[in-house]
């Protein structure tokens, strides 16, 4: 009987390459005393919106949307909308306005309906866990404003370094979260949604806005708002 030695098996288990860029702007949280409110606009990219306290209603391309205590809310890029303290207390909330360098992403969220979701819907994921890291994010960052670390200042840069990478890893969980309940939630709604693209979208404001300034010139055409806008 001849013996033959076994030829060692290496195992390699590729992954695909993730090249994806969060950037966050405008970042805030804000007490909004009752009667509040914040005039229509829209954005180039997304908004982020978490309820801590109070009511308010939130206006998205002429639906309204009740938000209250332990709501999140994600609009696209390019619906114009605005919001109103409907309540008699404080309005509390944090707005992330934010962009992912992700076109699946963009496309599933640009095509799905508008909708709010509370902590309540999310007891089995683990979004409560991140919003407690967000907390003490936003607790860090008003000490940070306000008290010296006693580091020498390359330490003390190097910790609000830190912290921005914190904020984004937070924030990556919590849209992670959100689309596990939204692929969970087979309802159909019939709120907002982007049905275009967001340059096709950018585009007709800008349109709305060359008419509104220019409406009382006789000779305003077609013609004339593309030749300025192209």
């Amino acid at each position: 009987m001849i013996l033959r030695r076994r030829t060692p098996i290496a195992y390699k288990v590729s992954f695909p390459n993730i090249i994806s860029t969060l950037q966050l702007i405008g970042v805030h949280y804000r007490v909004a005393e009752p009667g509040w409110a914040y005039p229509d606009h829209h954005h180039k990219i997304f908004e982020l919106l978490y309820c801590y306290d109070g009511n308010s209603h939130q206006y998205v391309e002429g639906s309204s949307i009740a938000f209250g205590k332990g709501d999140w809310l994600i609009i696209p890029p390019g619906l114009r909308h605005y919001v109103v303290n409907s309540g008699l207390s404080n309005y509390i909330y944090l707005s992330f306005h934010f962009d992912i360098d992700d076109l699946k992403f963009r496309e599933w969220f640009q095509s799905q309906a508008v909708q709010k979701w509370n902590n309540q819907q999310m007891q089995r994921s683990g979004l409560n866990h991140q919003l407690e890291h967000l907390d003490e994010f936003i607790k860090n960052n008003i000490l940070a404003t306000t008290a010296s670390t006693g580091f020498p200042e390359e330490i003390e840069e190097m910790i609000l370094v830190k912290e921005r990478l914190r904020l984004q890893a937070i924030i990556l969980m919590i849209l992670t979260e959100l689309i596990d309940v939204q692929l969970s939630n087979s309802e159909n709604s019939n709120t907002a949604r982007q049905a275009n693209s967001l340059y096709e979208v950018e585009t007709a404001h800008q349109i709305e806005k060359y008419i509104a300034a220019n409406i009382h010139l006789p000779e305003l055409t077609v013609n004339l708002i593309a030749e300025q806008l192209a």
